[in-house]
């Protein structure tokens, strides 16, 4: 059976492809979505205390921005459902956390 498979079923292959094609588009989207929650990752924080944090009222504002992106953080689901595919979110908010 398996050995006909592919001959069989040929004429369905491009429709495969092109459903595949659709929904890694949609995971794209998906991971579009998250992307600024990784804005510190890519930052060197170093550098960007040094230069933006001149007062204590700088420091108190952000610590207290950071507390609001934690309650935002935690609202998050902790999985999407992308068509046929279930994305854990737990392991990327813990590494936000």
């Amino acid at each position: 059976m398996y050995k006909f498979m592919p001959e069989m079923n040929s004429k369905h292959i491009k429709t495969v492809y092109n459903k595949a094609e659709e929904l890694f588009g949609k995971l794209d989207v998906l991971a579009e979505e998250y992307i600024h929650w990784t804005a510190l990752g890519n930052l060197d924080l170093t550098h960007h205390i040094e230069k933006h944090f001149t007062s204590v009222q700088d420091w108190v504002d952000n610590l207290e921005m950071l507390k609001g992106k934690r309650r935002e953080l935690k609202k998050l689901p902790d999985q999407k459902k992308v068509d046929c595919i279930t994305v854990n979110l737990v392991p990327f908010k813990s590494g936000i956390d």
